[in-house]
């Protein structure tokens, strides 16, 4: 064999040493990175706890429980440490982040998630109410304007690509046919929170025209649209108008002292002074017993669906 053929095969040779090397490492490399995401999975898999207490807290059927709620955060913290795509994850993280305490780290988890997907109603609505707990009323109106941009249609179509979503619904008995109402509660506590976030914010045009939006989607359960358009209507001297915001708000909520008490000012302005000396006592014999909760919210809360 000649020099120049020698020189040939130790070449080849060399190169079939370096490619045999190269495809042991990515072997060695693609194993560890598969066991790495095995390990992930044993330990989500570990880690997840059952949705049963979660879905029932978030529908006000269970009792507050740090203990379980740590879990659950611990779960969802690790998730999204290994898989940070997951804005269903950001959202419940949250969710769990909230309800323990930590308001500023639940808004920043849940930016992550409303900001990854088109307007879905329970993330934008979750980030409002937060926003608006802590008096910042310009993102809460940002992000409720969001969530009333959402419908039962976008809404059941990103649950049904979430897991997370998937396997909490499957702890509730009758979901499907729960949905619609899910959908129409959230819409109307999301315009309740967009009305008094404007509200407080003295924007009173847009704060109507939000009322008045929730009214024609028939969302007025309880008078609180009425009742605030009426507010506006007192304070800009539309006494007429207030008066019959008030009645119409009274007709929703026979019980709320709020209405009886703004109507019968206005009445006493317009100089009707014996019947709003009646409403008065009406609304002082409601302030000792139920009263109005249209400022205080006591039936609005973080829910994830």
């Amino acid at each position: 064999m000649n020099l120049k053929a020698v020189r040939f095969f130790n070449s080849v040779w060399r190169v079939w040493i370096l490619y045999a090397f190269a495809l042991a490492v990515i072997f060695l490399f693609l194993d560890h990175k598969t066991a790495r995401f095995h390990s992930y999975g044993a330990t989500l898999s570990r880690l997840q706890p059952s949705y049963e207490y979660l879905t029932k807290y978030n529908d006000g059927k269970a009792a507050y429980d740090r203990q379980e709620l740590l879990a659950y955060r611990l779960f969802f913290s690790r998730l999204v440490s290994i898989l940070p795509q997951r804005s269903d994850g950001y959202a419940l993280l949250g969710y769990c982040q909230h309800e323990l305490g930590d308001t500023q780290a639940a808004i920043a988890s849940l930016k992550k998630s409303a900001d990854a997907v088109p307007p879905f109603l329970w993330f934008n609505y979750n980030l409002g109410y937060m926003y608006f707990e802590v008096k910042d009323y310009s993102h809460a109106i940002e992000y409720l304007n969001k969530a009333v941009q959402g419908n039962s249609e976008i809404a059941f179509k990103y649950m049904k690509t979430s897991k997370l979503y998937l396997d909490a619904i499957a702890t509730i008995s009758g979901f499907p046919e729960q949905f619609p109402s899910r959908v129409r509660n959230g819409l109307r506590d999301s315009y309740k929170l967009l009305v008094l976030s404007y509200f407080y914010s003295k924007q009173s045009q847009e704060m109507v025209g939000a009322a008045q939006m929730a009214i024609n989607l028939k969302l007025d359960d309880d008078g609180f649209f009425h009742y605030y358009l009426g507010i506006i209507a007192y304070y800009s001297g539309q006494l007429e108008a207030s008066v019959m915001y008030f009645q119409k708000a009274i007709a929703l909520d026979s019980q709320a002292a709020d209405n009886y008490h703004f109507l019968a000012l206005a009445l006493k302005d317009l100089g009707r002074q014996d019947l709003a000396m009646a409403v008065m006592k009406q609304s002082q014999q409601y302030s000792q017993t139920k009263g109005s909760d249209y400022g205080q919210l006591k039936n609005i809360r973080l829910k994830f669906f």
